[in-house]
């Protein structure tokens, strides 16, 4: 049975998707690697240009060798470093406003460290790849002098087997006095395409480094002096059973045009080339510069659907296409999760149908796609001007047609003599969304469906003396998929 829940799902996952910094909803965890071992104050020759950032969120960045000291000092990092986790997944921020700093020297012994404001956002994407340029407010003389010792960016990915050398801030699951930088050796895989949620990351490379965690991510990964890949997820702690949907911090390799969860594997996004964006020591796009603006960023679209085209809310499957400019654009639609490249390719929209979209225009021109699968998996949507096919942009649809196996997990606790505390646990995508029903065990029916009530994230607290009580619960996926119903007897 599927059953059409309330917006409320669809409000925790663009919380989490914000960054939401407020009080967190339980949900189920992962187990968090152990972390590997501090940089001393001695290797900060080597990696003293590997910085603590607070750009929005906790991460890891690395000082940019432009071989011009007087020219303006530029970390680079992760595009959700800056919040694009939150926004559209096609879109390219350019020159706009940056907030928070970067602290360099932050190793666990005893120093000075050195903290930078962020000046500007040069450029930040999360499409096909996941990178962000920061300016600080400082030169690379003056960092240079104070001892960060800036990394060129390479010319060429590492090959598959390259041993590489990480180093990163790892934050989650950490006391604030052990944030700092941190060494990991590790090996790298052949480059693939990653999707995760509705991201899909291309030529992206597998690696084995320890302790990946919240807060690695935009940390280096290095050969001798140069940048080659930047870490930007993992699935480390993520058991086997829970990993296929793919979802946010349950990364998938593409197979042909199969997802595939590999266990205890991190990623690492391409940097080759975008040492070429610098002119005369300053950020310049276009000319061998290959990171791209597309017109169509703002657009989005993708997303979790049931196999009748509708996700959990009733939404029908669909795109919202928006332009800076009046242009026409060209959709193609249910490609298989494998093809990626054929949303570059111009002879994909030969056929493909036409849309005007009126630049900055207040709505967006909604596009129905009304063909996806019925069966479980993946498929793409591009979209493009034509003539402009290497800024096409790609949306994700999952199609989730299997219901969850298991209803919601139920966190029961004793608060003294008086009361038990009783929290219906999300684990989204699988239980995004609870309804919950309760009562004396002899009056109150699991199987009475009409009587249950949406579960509003606000735990219950039930006197002792009403004890026992049966407590159900029957949760949905995000594809409205609904679970089997938890029959609980607390107390």
């Amino acid at each position: 049975m599927r059953r059409k829940i309330g917006m409320g799902a669809l409000v925790v996952a663009a919380a989490l998707l914000a960054g939401c910094t407020g009080a967190p909803q339980p949900q189920a965890t992962t187990e968090l690697p152990q972390v590997a071992g501090p940089v001393t104050r001695d290797e900060l020759a080597d990696y003293g240009g590997v910085a603590v950032t607070d750009f929005g969120s906790q991460c890891t960045a690395s000082l940019i060798e432009t071989d011009v000291d007087e020219a303006p000092a530029y970390v680079l990092t992760n595009g959700h470093c800056v919040g694009l986790d939150g926004a559209p997944s096609n879109i390219a921020m350019v020159d706009e406003e940056a907030y928070g700093e970067a602290t360099f020297f932050q190793t666990a012994d005893e120093g000075e460290r050195l903290t930078v404001p962020a000046a500007r956002v040069e450029y930040a994407t999360m499409r096909a790849t996941d990178v962000a340029i920061v300016r600080l407010d400082a030169t690379l003389a003056e960092l240079r002098d104070a001892g960060a010792v800036p990394l060129a960016i390479a010319a060429s990915g590492p090959a598959e087997g390259a041993d590489v050398v990480n180093i990163a801030a790892p934050t989650q699951g950490l006391s604030e006095e052990d944030w700092v930088l941190r060494r990991g050796e590790c090996t790298v895989g052949a480059p693939g395409d990653v999707i995760e949620f509705r991201w899909l990351w291309l030529d992206t490379q597998p690696n084995d480094c320890p302790g990946v965690r919240g807060g690695s991510s935009g940390s280096p990964l290095i050969v001798g002096d140069e940048i080659v890949s930047l870490i930007n997820t993992t699935n480390t702690g993520v058991p086997v059973e829970r990993g296929d949907t793919c979802y946010l911090g349950k990364p998938c390799e593409i197979d042909g045009d199969a997802a595939v969860f590999v266990p205890e594997t991190s990623y690492g996004v391409p940097v080759a080339g975008i040492g070429e964006c610098f002119v005369d020591g300053i950020f310049t796009m276009g000319g061998r510069c290959a990171l791209v603006v597309p017109a169509l960023g703002d657009s989005d679209g993708g997303g979790i659907y049931g196999p009748d085209g509708t996700d959990g809310g009733g939404w029908e499957a669909e795109l919202r296409l928006r332009s800076d400019t009046d242009v026409e654009v060209a959709v193609v639609t249910n490609v298989p999760l494998g093809d990626a490249a054929r949303c570059t390719d111009a002879a994909a929209y030969a056929d493909a149908p036409r849309y005007t979209v009126a630049g900055l225009a207040e709505e967006p021109v909604t596009v129905t796609v009304d063909d996806l699968p019925v069966e479980n998996g993946f498929v793409l949507a591009c979209a493009t001007v034509p003539g402009e096919e290497d800024g096409a942009v790609r949306f994700v649809f999952a199609i989730d047609a299997v219901p969850p196996t298991a209803g919601p997990q139920l966190s029961v606790e004793s608060l003294g003599d008086d009361e038990v505390m009783v929290d219906p646990l999300f684990d989204i995508p699988d239980i995004a969304d609870i309804h919950v029903l309760f009562g004396a065990p002899d009056a109150t029916d699991c199987a009475d469906r009409d009587a249950y009530r949406p579960y509003v994230r606000q735990a219950f607290f039930i006197p002792t003396e009403e004890l026992p009580v049966r407590f159900c619960a029957v949760g949905f996926d995000m594809a409205g998929n609904e679970s089997p119903v938890t029959d609980q007897i607390i107390g």
